[in-house]
Protein backbone atom coordinates (compact mmCIF):
# COMPACT_ATOMS: atom_id res chain seq x y z
CA UNK A 1 0.00 0.00 0.00
CA UNK A 2 1.59 3.54 -1.13
CA UNK A 3 2.53 5.54 1.71
CA UNK A 4 0.30 8.74 2.30
CA UNK A 5 2.39 12.06 1.55
CA UNK A 6 2.99 14.24 4.62
CA UNK A 7 0.83 16.65 5.87
CA UNK A 8 1.53 20.13 5.83
CA UNK A 9 1.53 21.68 9.74
CA UNK A 10 1.78 24.55 11.81
CA UNK A 11 2.09 24.74 15.56
CA UNK A 12 0.13 27.20 17.29
CA UNK A 13 2.06 28.15 20.99
CA UNK A 14 5.46 27.61 21.26
CA UNK A 15 4.97 26.70 25.72
CA UNK A 16 6.53 23.20 26.80
CA UNK A 17 3.96 21.49 24.69
CA UNK A 18 4.60 23.67 20.96
CA UNK A 19 8.33 23.07 21.83
CA UNK A 20 7.62 19.24 22.19
CA UNK A 21 5.98 19.31 19.16
CA UNK A 22 8.66 21.49 17.40
CA UNK A 23 11.20 18.89 18.24
CA UNK A 24 8.99 16.08 17.28
CA UNK A 25 7.99 17.88 14.00
CA UNK A 26 11.61 17.68 12.89
CA UNK A 27 12.17 13.79 12.38
CA UNK A 28 8.13 13.29 11.42
CA UNK A 29 7.49 11.48 8.26
CA UNK A 30 4.05 12.39 8.36
CA UNK A 31 3.84 15.68 9.23
CA UNK A 32 5.59 18.50 7.56
CA UNK A 33 6.20 21.51 9.68
CA UNK A 34 5.64 24.83 7.64
CA UNK A 35 4.80 27.78 10.30
CA UNK A 36 4.76 28.16 13.68
CA UNK A 37 2.84 30.93 15.50
CA UNK A 38 2.90 32.36 19.06
CA UNK A 39 1.37 34.64 21.47
CA UNK A 40 4.88 36.05 23.29
CA UNK A 41 5.70 38.87 21.34
CA UNK A 42 9.40 38.40 22.58
CA UNK A 43 9.62 35.30 20.61
CA UNK A 44 8.49 36.89 17.36
CA UNK A 45 10.84 36.60 15.08
CA UNK A 46 13.18 33.73 16.80
CA UNK A 47 13.85 30.85 14.93
CA UNK A 48 11.22 27.99 16.05
CA UNK A 49 14.00 25.38 16.39
CA UNK A 50 15.98 27.89 18.89
CA UNK A 51 12.73 28.28 20.71
CA UNK A 52 12.41 24.01 21.15
CA UNK A 53 16.34 23.78 22.08
CA UNK A 54 17.34 22.32 18.65
CA UNK A 55 19.36 25.04 16.73
CA UNK A 56 18.43 26.71 13.50
CA UNK A 57 15.38 25.16 11.68
CA UNK A 58 14.47 27.81 8.81
CA UNK A 59 10.89 28.87 10.28
CA UNK A 60 10.63 31.62 12.76
CA UNK A 61 8.02 32.40 15.32
CA UNK A 62 5.23 35.05 14.47
CA UNK A 63 3.21 36.71 16.95
CA UNK A 64 0.06 36.76 16.38
CA UNK A 65 -0.25 34.16 13.71
CA UNK A 66 -3.78 33.25 13.04
CA UNK A 67 -5.25 30.27 10.75
CA UNK A 68 -6.70 32.43 8.12
CA UNK A 69 -2.94 33.76 7.85
CA UNK A 70 -1.56 30.06 6.55
CA UNK A 71 -4.79 28.85 4.65
CA UNK A 72 -3.54 27.27 1.45
CA UNK A 73 -0.16 26.49 2.86
CA UNK A 74 -1.00 23.93 5.90
CA UNK A 75 -3.61 20.71 6.01
CA UNK A 76 -3.52 20.79 9.66
CA UNK A 77 -3.22 22.97 12.47
CA UNK A 78 -1.44 21.65 16.35
CA UNK A 79 -2.84 23.82 18.97
CA UNK A 80 -0.71 23.65 22.12
CA UNK A 81 -1.34 27.09 23.42
CA UNK A 82 -2.93 27.67 26.53
CA UNK A 83 -6.65 29.24 25.51
CA UNK A 84 -9.95 29.75 27.16
CA UNK A 85 -13.22 27.93 25.65
CA UNK A 86 -14.01 31.48 23.80
CA UNK A 87 -10.71 31.94 22.66
CA UNK A 88 -10.29 28.34 21.50
CA UNK A 89 -13.94 28.18 20.02
CA UNK A 90 -12.80 31.28 17.78
CA UNK A 91 -9.76 29.69 16.66
CA UNK A 92 -12.04 26.76 16.15
CA UNK A 93 -14.14 29.03 13.90
CA UNK A 94 -11.45 30.68 12.34
CA UNK A 95 -9.44 27.55 10.94
CA UNK A 96 -13.01 25.90 9.52
CA UNK A 97 -13.51 29.47 7.72
CA UNK A 98 -9.77 29.00 6.10
CA UNK A 99 -10.76 25.42 5.51
CA UNK A 100 -7.86 23.84 7.50
CA UNK A 101 -7.71 20.60 10.20
CA UNK A 102 -7.12 21.24 13.99
CA UNK A 103 -6.02 19.28 16.54
CA UNK A 104 -6.05 20.76 20.06
CA UNK A 105 -4.62 19.78 23.04
CA UNK A 106 -5.97 23.01 25.17
CA UNK A 107 -9.55 21.72 24.73
CA UNK A 108 -12.04 21.08 22.84
CA UNK A 109 -12.24 17.42 23.65
CA UNK A 110 -16.32 17.06 24.11
CA UNK A 111 -17.61 20.11 22.55
CA UNK A 112 -20.78 20.57 23.52
CA UNK A 113 -19.63 20.74 27.02
CA UNK A 114 -16.90 23.43 26.09
CA UNK A 115 -18.34 25.30 23.61
CA UNK A 116 -22.24 24.86 23.82
CA UNK A 117 -24.88 23.76 21.57
CA UNK A 118 -24.97 27.04 19.99
CA UNK A 119 -21.30 27.37 19.02
CA UNK A 120 -20.86 23.45 18.01
CA UNK A 121 -23.76 24.05 15.64
CA UNK A 122 -22.24 26.64 14.24
CA UNK A 123 -18.36 25.12 13.97
CA UNK A 124 -19.97 22.14 12.84
CA UNK A 125 -21.72 24.12 9.72
CA UNK A 126 -18.71 25.55 9.13
CA UNK A 127 -16.30 22.64 8.92
CA UNK A 128 -18.31 20.76 6.85
CA UNK A 129 -18.61 23.75 4.13
CA UNK A 130 -14.98 24.01 4.08
CA UNK A 131 -13.92 20.67 4.61
CA UNK A 132 -12.01 21.03 8.17
CA UNK A 133 -12.14 18.61 10.88
CA UNK A 134 -11.71 20.42 14.21
CA UNK A 135 -11.18 18.43 17.79
CA UNK A 136 -9.25 18.41 20.65
CA UNK A 137 -6.93 15.32 22.28
CA UNK A 138 -4.05 14.59 24.49
CA UNK A 139 -3.08 12.66 27.55
CA UNK A 140 -4.90 14.26 30.38
CA UNK A 141 -7.77 15.54 29.18
CA UNK A 142 -8.51 13.60 26.20
CA UNK A 143 -7.35 10.09 27.32
CA UNK A 144 -6.52 8.45 30.73
CA UNK A 145 -9.47 10.18 32.48
CA UNK A 146 -11.64 9.54 29.81
CA UNK A 147 -11.04 7.73 26.93
CA UNK A 148 -9.35 5.29 28.94
CA UNK A 149 -12.35 4.55 31.36
CA UNK A 150 -14.57 4.56 28.34
CA UNK A 151 -12.79 1.74 26.54
CA UNK A 152 -12.63 -0.42 30.19
CA UNK A 153 -15.95 0.18 30.56
CA UNK A 154 -16.46 -2.06 27.30
CA UNK A 155 -15.57 -5.15 29.29
CA UNK A 156 -18.40 -4.93 31.33
CA UNK A 157 -22.03 -5.28 29.51
CA UNK A 158 -24.19 -2.84 32.01
CA UNK A 159 -21.54 -0.65 34.20
CA UNK A 160 -23.54 0.61 37.23
CA UNK A 161 -20.10 1.93 38.38
CA UNK A 162 -16.90 3.61 36.76
CA UNK A 163 -14.44 5.24 38.60
CA UNK A 164 -10.47 6.26 37.59
CA UNK A 165 -8.40 8.41 39.19
CA UNK A 166 -4.70 9.94 37.74
CA UNK A 167 -2.05 11.49 39.93
CA UNK A 168 0.69 13.80 38.27
CA UNK A 169 3.78 15.91 39.41
CA UNK A 170 3.12 19.47 38.75
CA UNK A 171 6.87 19.67 38.76
CA UNK A 172 6.73 19.07 35.23
CA UNK A 173 4.12 21.43 34.07
CA UNK A 174 4.94 24.85 32.31
CA UNK A 175 5.40 27.89 34.50
CA UNK A 176 2.23 29.69 33.80
CA UNK A 177 0.39 26.73 34.19
CA UNK A 178 1.56 26.62 37.94
CA UNK A 179 1.45 29.74 38.55
CA UNK A 180 -1.99 30.75 37.40
CA UNK A 181 -3.30 27.99 40.30
CA UNK A 182 -1.10 29.08 42.76
CA UNK A 183 1.56 26.96 42.67
CA UNK A 184 4.46 29.77 40.72
CA UNK A 185 5.56 32.76 42.47
CA UNK A 186 2.72 34.21 43.25
CA UNK A 187 -1.15 33.78 44.25
CA UNK A 188 -3.27 31.98 42.28
CA UNK A 189 -5.04 34.02 39.57
CA UNK A 190 -7.67 31.27 38.62
CA UNK A 191 -9.73 28.51 40.68
CA UNK A 192 -8.15 24.85 40.01
CA UNK A 193 -11.71 23.91 38.54
CA UNK A 194 -11.76 26.93 36.11
CA UNK A 195 -8.55 26.38 34.52
CA UNK A 196 -8.39 22.84 34.64
CA UNK A 197 -11.70 21.18 34.76
CA UNK A 198 -13.06 17.80 34.32
CA UNK A 199 -16.58 18.69 33.14
CA UNK A 200 -15.64 17.86 29.56
CA UNK A 201 -14.16 14.45 30.85
CA UNK A 202 -17.01 13.62 32.85
CA UNK A 203 -19.88 14.40 29.97
CA UNK A 204 -17.52 12.55 27.25
CA UNK A 205 -17.45 9.31 29.41
CA UNK A 206 -21.09 9.47 30.20
CA UNK A 207 -22.03 10.04 26.29
CA UNK A 208 -19.81 7.03 25.90
CA UNK A 209 -21.07 4.67 28.12
CA UNK A 210 -24.81 5.60 27.84
CA UNK A 211 -25.24 7.51 30.68
CA UNK A 212 -27.99 10.29 31.25
CA UNK A 213 -26.20 12.32 33.80
CA UNK A 214 -28.83 13.63 36.60
CA UNK A 215 -26.64 15.50 38.88
CA UNK A 216 -23.00 16.25 38.52
CA UNK A 217 -20.82 17.93 41.07
CA UNK A 218 -16.61 18.95 40.67
CA UNK A 219 -14.97 19.67 44.48
CA UNK A 220 -11.14 20.19 44.86
CA UNK A 221 -9.61 19.84 48.11
CA UNK A 222 -5.81 20.31 49.27
CA UNK A 223 -3.19 18.14 49.20
CA UNK A 224 -0.29 18.65 51.90
CA UNK A 225 2.78 17.88 52.02
CA UNK A 226 4.09 14.47 53.41
CA UNK A 227 7.63 15.18 53.45
CA UNK A 228 9.73 18.84 52.59
CA UNK A 229 10.86 19.53 49.02
CA UNK A 230 12.23 21.94 47.23
CA UNK A 231 10.64 22.68 43.52
CA UNK A 232 11.94 25.11 40.95
CA UNK A 233 13.43 27.14 43.76
CA UNK A 234 10.17 27.08 45.91
CA UNK A 235 10.50 25.43 49.02
CA UNK A 236 7.84 23.64 50.51
CA UNK A 237 7.89 21.79 54.65
CA UNK A 238 6.09 18.75 55.83
CA UNK A 239 2.35 19.75 56.06
CA UNK A 240 1.96 22.98 53.87
CA UNK A 241 -0.15 22.80 50.88
CA UNK A 242 1.40 21.00 48.10
CA UNK A 243 -1.33 19.89 45.41
CA UNK A 244 -4.28 18.90 44.85
CA UNK A 245 -7.42 16.62 44.58
CA UNK A 246 -10.03 17.19 41.97
CA UNK A 247 -12.92 14.94 42.32
CA UNK A 248 -15.64 15.05 39.41
CA UNK A 249 -18.51 13.00 39.67
CA UNK A 250 -21.76 11.90 37.87
CA UNK A 251 -25.03 10.43 38.97
CA UNK A 252 -27.86 8.73 36.87
CA UNK A 253 -31.18 8.62 37.52
CA UNK A 254 -31.01 4.93 37.79
CA UNK A 255 -27.94 5.17 40.09
CA UNK A 256 -25.63 4.25 37.70
CA UNK A 257 -22.39 6.74 39.00
CA UNK A 258 -19.39 7.85 37.09
CA UNK A 259 -16.06 9.64 39.30
CA UNK A 260 -12.59 11.31 38.02
CA UNK A 261 -10.67 12.11 40.42
CA UNK A 262 -7.54 14.38 39.11
CA UNK A 263 -4.58 14.23 41.92
CA UNK A 264 -1.85 16.95 41.48
CA UNK A 265 0.81 17.75 43.57
CA UNK A 266 4.39 19.52 43.70
CA UNK A 267 7.24 17.49 43.98
CA UNK A 268 5.01 14.43 44.10
CA UNK A 269 6.31 12.27 46.48
CA UNK A 270 5.26 8.81 48.82
CA UNK A 271 5.27 10.45 51.86
CA UNK A 272 2.15 12.57 50.40
CA UNK A 273 0.15 9.65 50.41
CA UNK A 274 -1.85 9.79 46.85
CA UNK A 275 -0.32 7.00 44.71
CA UNK A 276 0.87 6.95 41.33
CA UNK A 277 0.18 6.54 37.95
CA UNK A 278 -3.64 5.78 36.54
CA UNK A 279 -6.12 3.59 38.19
CA UNK A 280 -9.79 2.58 36.47
CA UNK A 281 -11.90 0.80 38.28
CA UNK A 282 -15.56 -0.80 36.09
CA UNK A 283 -18.03 -2.09 38.14
CA UNK A 284 -21.64 -4.01 37.43
CA UNK A 285 -25.03 -4.57 39.35
CA UNK A 286 -23.77 -7.88 40.29
CA UNK A 287 -20.43 -7.12 42.20
CA UNK A 288 -17.99 -7.95 38.97
CA UNK A 289 -15.01 -5.80 38.60
CA UNK A 290 -12.87 -5.06 35.72
CA UNK A 291 -9.99 -2.76 36.78
CA UNK A 292 -6.97 -1.12 34.97
CA UNK A 293 -3.30 0.32 36.05
CA UNK A 294 -1.40 2.67 33.89
CA UNK A 295 1.85 2.63 35.61
CA UNK A 296 3.26 6.24 35.84
CA UNK A 297 6.68 7.20 37.93
CA UNK A 298 7.41 10.25 39.86
CA UNK A 299 9.27 11.79 37.21
CA UNK A 300 7.10 11.16 34.65
CA UNK A 301 6.84 14.09 32.22
CA UNK A 302 3.43 13.74 30.46
CA UNK A 303 4.29 16.83 27.66
CA UNK A 304 5.83 14.18 25.61
CA UNK A 305 2.96 11.62 24.98
CA UNK A 306 0.17 14.39 24.97
CA UNK A 307 1.94 16.36 21.56
CA UNK A 308 2.16 12.47 20.34
CA UNK A 309 -1.21 11.81 20.42
CA UNK A 310 -2.10 14.97 18.66
CA UNK A 311 0.12 14.53 15.90
CA UNK A 312 -1.04 10.99 15.44
CA UNK A 313 -4.72 12.11 15.76
CA UNK A 314 -3.38 15.36 13.15
CA UNK A 315 -1.87 12.35 10.46
CA UNK A 316 -5.20 10.31 10.47
CA UNK A 317 -8.03 12.58 11.03
CA UNK A 318 -7.90 13.87 7.18
CA UNK A 319 -9.44 9.93 6.81
CA UNK A 320 -12.75 11.31 8.50
CA UNK A 321 -15.76 13.81 7.25
CA UNK A 322 -15.70 16.47 7.49
CA UNK A 323 -16.88 18.50 11.06
CA UNK A 324 -16.37 18.97 14.87
CA UNK A 325 -15.25 15.49 16.98
CA UNK A 326 -15.10 14.66 20.29
CA UNK A 327 -12.05 12.62 21.91
CA UNK A 328 -14.12 9.86 21.68
CA UNK A 329 -14.83 10.07 18.28
CA UNK A 330 -10.66 10.48 16.98
CA UNK A 331 -9.80 7.32 14.45
CA UNK A 332 -7.16 4.95 16.89
CA UNK A 333 -4.86 3.47 14.34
Amino acid sequence: MPRRPPRAVAVFGTGRAGQHAIRMLLDDEMLDLRAVGTTDPAKDGVDAGVLAGVGETGHTAVHGLKPRDVGGEVDVILHCGAASRDELADFFGDAAGSGIDVVSVSGGFHPRTAFGDATCAELAASAVASGARLTGTGVNPGFLLDVLPWIVSSLVRAPASVHARRTTDMKHWGSTMRAKIGFGDGPATHAVNDLLSLDESLALLAESVGVEIAEMTIDVEDVVAGSAREVHGRRIERGEHCGFIQRATATATGGRRLTLEWVAVLGLAEEDGVGDGTDVTVTDAAGRIVTAHVAGTHDRDAYPATVARAAHVATLIAGLPPGLYGANLQPAA
